[in-house]
């Protein structure tokens, strides 16, 4: 007698996963950029909820293995970035404040490898209708933006001590989500639409009246027009760049010290960036430890028109050896990146460009929040990886039960 064979389709665990996929989606891409314009804590609470849900559901399904996880964090760069946490940790033994520096490895370690892990399985999946709530969500956040910056609200007005204040940071979501965003809508084949949006996001960015994000998504746009033209070379320019910069970039406040004369205003945080590097003396060579500069700020130890940049903070707190193992690791990034398909390459290019640079210039990003929204930031760039959508709107895999005869 032949048995009818069931559907692929009615498969209870397959159905859960992709509802609880769809669901992760809704929170990263969806729920995540649109309460960061009214709430700082909301992406705290969101990205750690859609990153579980993404792990559920991967288990859920027999398409991803613990193998397929770990192939992908093995090779040099991702030892490079291993030792640079591992000298962070480190310096927790000098610097002045260990409980507060503690915690925050914790909590980056923890982040890191939660999205790590699901960027890795929405990776290797070739992901369909589900990826366009990605531009719906920032389109919407976009316009939270807008209505938020006309109507002054106090809470969005209030100023954190990194200096930025709740609309700041929904700006910045903006500022680093459009570059997958727009990869999502051009591979789908909608160029009007992804110039639409990529419209819109500079002019909530304006509205915001944040002049960082504004540079930010220029120095972008610049690296993927590059990218376009010539990937190979611009890799390995924008590489060498922001190296170059990481590593040689105290002697910028060396040379403002030494200049005679009044400075007018914007060079005074590089001043006194050239009088600590003065007074530092061996401390140049370990840094003071994680926490120091933000800390150091608040409780009164550093001026407060010292550098917010990520450039000061590396330098300051974890010294020459820091900076060299930042400066390669964003080396072997932008050299990985270039190598990605043809046709998502100039998107991640441009993102990572964008990233640096709003981290380079002087805004607040040793915070947890920046942390959190880079973590988010990758995941959607996760959607992207393989370069095209599949046909179905799903990351499950259901096996095909084939019929089967009894005798």
């Amino acid at each position: 007698m032949q048995l009818t064979a069931p559907s692929r389709f009615n498969d209870p665990a397959a159905d859960a996963a992709r509802l609880l996929f769809v669901v992760a989606f809704a929170v990263l891409f969806v729920g995540a950029p649109l309460l960061a314009t009214v709430s700082r804590q909301a992406i705290y609470s969101l990205l750690p909820i859609g990153a579980v849900l993404t792990l559920v559901a991967a288990s859920l399904s027999t398409e991803t293995s613990g193998t397929e996880v770990a192939n992908r964090l093995r090779g040099v760069t991702a030892l490079i970035g291993l030792c640079l946490v591992l000298w962070a940790a480190l310096s927790i033994v000098w610097t002045p404040f260990p409980a507060e520096a503690g915690v925050r490895v914790l909590k980056g370690v923890v982040t890191a490898a939660l999205v790590i892990t699901a960027a890795v399985i929405i990776a290797s999946r070739s992901v369909g209708s589900d990826a366009l709530m990605l531009p719906g969500g920032l389109a919407a956040a976009a316009c939270a933006v807008v209505l938020v910056s006309l109507i002054d609200s106090p809470g969005a007005a209030q100023i954190e001590p990194d200096g930025t204040t709740t609309l700041d940071r929904a700006a910045i979501a903006l500022v680093l989500l459009v570059w997958p965003t727009l990869a999502v809508l051009t591979l789908r084949g909608w160029p009007a639409a992804a110039g639409a949006l990529a419209a819109a996001i500079a002019i909530a960015v304006f509205a915001a009246g944040l002049p960082v994000g504004i540079l930010a998504l220029g120095a972008g746009g610049l690296a993927y027009g590059a990218a376009r033209l010539r990937r190979g070379r611009t890799r390995f320019a924008l590489g060498i760049f922001f190296a170059a910069l990481i590593l040689f970039c105290p002697l910028i406040p060396l040379v403002v010290r030494l200049a005679a004369g009044h400075l007018p205003e914007t060079l005074i945080p590089l001043k006194l960036w050239g009088d600590i590097i003065a007074a530092d003396g061996a401390r140049i060579f370990t840094g003071h430890g994680l926490d120091t500069a933000t800390r150091g700020i608040v409780y009164g130890y550093l001026p407060p028109r010292t550098p917010h940049s990520l450039l000061f903070e590396v330098w300051y707190e974890l010294g020459i050896v820091g900076a060299a193992l930042a400066a390669l690791f964003t080396y072997r990034i932008f050299m990985a990146l270039g190598r990605a398909p043809r046709a998502v390459a100039p998107y991640l290019l441009a993102g990572f460009t964008t990233g640096l640079t709003v981290t380079m210039l002087g805004l607040g990003t040793a915070q947890v929040w920046w942390l959190t929204l880079v973590g988010l930031d990758v995941l959607a760039f996760a959607v992207t990886a393989k370069g095209h959508y599949g046909t179905r709107p799903s990351i499950i895999v259901r096996p095909r039960i084939e019929a089967a005869e009894e005798r």
